[in-house]
């Protein structure tokens, strides 16, 4: 019985240890990392930590992010990392998991991201500049759905650019949740003259992803010259901008 026990654990031992020793690509790659859009330059680590160079979700470039191993996670048969990432559109830290009931998560999380480095955002966003905050508690899909959202959104965008909007804005905000099958990331403001502007971009893994921003209420006259200039179009009074530009209104 003793040699049996031994020789169980020797296997037992050999086994994490493979598993622990595996590279950090290898484990990238098994969890779906590229089908969700993300690529990289190089990686270096293994399992239980390490470092993703050149880290890219699409066309932009994120730049690099440390990972470290958080053990307790494998006891639930998925892998969860600490990560703090930082590049040229932006900078975050959180931990992030996925397992292997196809559950993935965002968990206590502080990103920002600069729209000036992000191909996605308007052109007339990237040429002023502004940032987006989300922070929260937990961000969870289940099989590709979105299944749980806490936490808060943010932006000065509207400050950077109130040669087009005017001044006075205050800061958008928004609280995360879930609608439908898609995280949805909301941002809202509303300006002295009783301008109202609703932002929500929209996102699940895979790539699936959109932002529609609606400008409404009281809408000055120079609104309805430099809201086209600047990518939106004129909607039953309003004024909407779509990106992709295909995507249908998501807002109402």
């Amino acid at each position: 019985m003793m040699r049996f026990l031994l020789l169980f654990l020797l296997i037992a031992g050999f086994v994490i240890g493979l598993i622990v020793f595996a590279p950090l690509s290898f484990i990238l790659k098994t969890t779906g990392a590229a089908d969700r859009g993300l690529s990289w330059t190089s990686v270096d680590g293994t399992l239980a930590g390490g470092r993703i160079t050149g880290l890219r979700a699409g066309q932009d470039l994120l730049g690099d992010a440390s990972l470290k191993l958080n053990p307790a996670s494998l006891l639930g048969l998925g892998i969860e990392y600490n990560f703090d990432w930082s590049g040229p559109s932006g900078e975050g830290r959180g931990r992030a998991g996925a397992f292997a009931s196809g559950t993935m998560e965002l968990r206590d999380f502080d990103i920002e991201l600069d729209f000036a480095a992000l191909d996605g955002a308007a052109a007339w966003i990237r040429q002023s500049g502004g940032k987006a905050r989300l922070t929260g508690d937990l961000i969870r899909f289940r099989k590709g759905t979105c299944d749980t959202a806490t936490g808060q959104t943010w932006s000065d965008v509207l400050d950077k650019n109130s040669a087009i909007l005017g001044p006075g804005w205050p800061d958008l905000s928004g609280n995360l949740t879930c609608e439908g099958e898609m995280l949805l990331i909301p941002l809202q403001s509303r300006s002295p003259l009783g301008t109202q502007l609703d932002a929500a971009a929209r996102y699940r893994p895979g790539g699936d992803a959109s932002v529609v921003a609606r400008v409404s209420g009281v809408i000055p006259q120079q609104f309805h010259y430099g809201l086209p200039l600047a990518g939106f179009a004129p909607d039953a009074g309003t004024y909407v901008y779509r990106y992709p530009a295909s995507v249908q209104d998501l807002s109402q």
